[in-house]
């Protein structure tokens, strides 16, 4: 699959992310500058329409393999898996559920806690 290019700098900034290979990717700067495995979206009225439809397509395009939006306000969680820069698998939690990564088994978490 051709990779995507974007006519605009793809820089954002996630509230959390795992990036196991980190020092691997750090330059002499020592800013990351790989591509993260898991990254988590907590949802605020002033970014929400951002982290749930430009992040996403970003992320998917990019090589990133899960990615979480919380949604306190709602009291839910979407967490996508990404494959081959789409959306591989796709699972909904509502308030008080235990959310399982789908790449991680074991991290867990449960919504509104």
């Amino acid at each position: 699959m051709p990779e995507k290019t974007y006519n605009f700098p793809c820089i954002v900034q996630p509230d959390l992310l795992v990036a196991c290979n980190w020092r691997e990717n750090v330059n002499a700067g020592g800013q990351y500058i790989g591509i993260p495995t898991l990254l988590i979206e907590v949802l605020s009225p002033g970014t929400a329409e951002k982290d749930t439809f430009t992040k996403l397509n970003l992320y998917k395009d990019s090589g990133i393999k899960e990615y979480w939006i919380i949604d306190p306000s709602m009291g839910n969680a979407i967490i996508y898996r990404f494959e081959d820069s789409a959306i591989a698998e796709t699972r909904v939690y509502s308030s008080g559920h235990l959310c399982e990564s789908m790449i991680y088994p074991g991290l867990t978490f449960r919504v509104n806690e």
